[in-house]
């Protein structure tokens, strides 16, 4: 009985041991989370876009291709941003949130977060011949323009994130990725392979647009709260980012 009792205890006091490093892990994991809520900011963006030949884009929708811009600048979208929402991003810093559907934002504790602490815009794009488009890291002929997130810090872009909604689904591009595209919660994520090696197919698929539609796609990206990476090391750093877009047939062929 004596024995079967000394089992019982030490079964108990294993539970409550594995108990306790369990609570320890998840509360030095919140601090992690918190500590850079509170008290870090990454400053500075620097967005720099460019599309490829028959694909063209704009912050707001024309009746015409040729009324859509090839290529917009941080200073485009910033003015465009302030005219629009009465917002200077140049202003802002980002603060770390988190997203289950890359459209509803939150702190860690749960409440709504701030516009102020993600970055947001809409872009437009129109093509002149039916096309898959598609998110790249390829460069072009004359500068290094393919998506990339940026720092001196190479821990940020492993925390950063680059939602885009457009009208039949959220994707977001998380450079850290270290799969294909997956599914996460209500979204799917997914990286881009170094330009060298990049095939287009499925996974680097934003949306399909129709020769003369103007398809508008909301972009966010802001500090994922959640990632390891999201810790006091990359307080206060600068980041930049270029995101870069090309057009494709079924086949994943290249417009040239």
């Amino acid at each position: 009985m004596r024995e079967a009792e000394k089992k019982n205890t030490n079964t108990i006091w294993t539970a409550v041991l594995i108990c306790m490093i369990a609570l320890v892990c998840v509360t030095l994991a919140a601090l992690a989370w918190f500590s850079i809520a509170d008290n870090a900011r990454l400053k500075g963006v620097n967005v720099d876009i460019t599309t490829g030949k028959y694909l063209r884009f704009d912050l707001t929708g024309h009746e015409t291709f040729e009324e859509y811009a090839e290529t917009l600048s941080y200073e485009d979208i910033v003015s465009h941003i302030l005219k629009e929402r009465g917002t200077d991003i140049r202003d802002c810093a980002l603060n770390p949130v988190t997203t289950a559907d890359g459209v509803t934002y939150t702190y860690r504790n749960g409440t709504e977060a701030d516009p102020g602490d993600y970055l947001e815009f809409d872009l437009h794009f129109m093509a002149d011949s039916d096309m898959l488009v598609h998110l790249t890291s390829a460069n072009g002929r004359d500068k290094e323009d393919g998506t990339k997130i940026m720092s001196d810090n190479p821990l940020v872009p492993d925390a950063m994130r680059i939602a885009f909604q457009t009208p039949d689904e959220v994707i977001v591009y998380d450079q850290g990725q270290t799969a294909d595209k997956i599914p996460t919660n209500d979204i799917l994520s997914f990286r881009l392979l170094p330009s060298e090696i990049l095939q287009y197919n499925e996974d680097t698929v934003l949306f399909r647009i129709t020769e003369g539609e103007d398809v508008p796609v909301t972009v966010r990206i802001w500090v994922e709260g959640s990632d390891e990476a999201c810790t006091n090391d990359i307080k206060a750093a600068d980041f930049a980012v270029k995101l870069r877009f090309m057009g494709t047939d079924e086949e994943y062929q290249l417009f040239r």
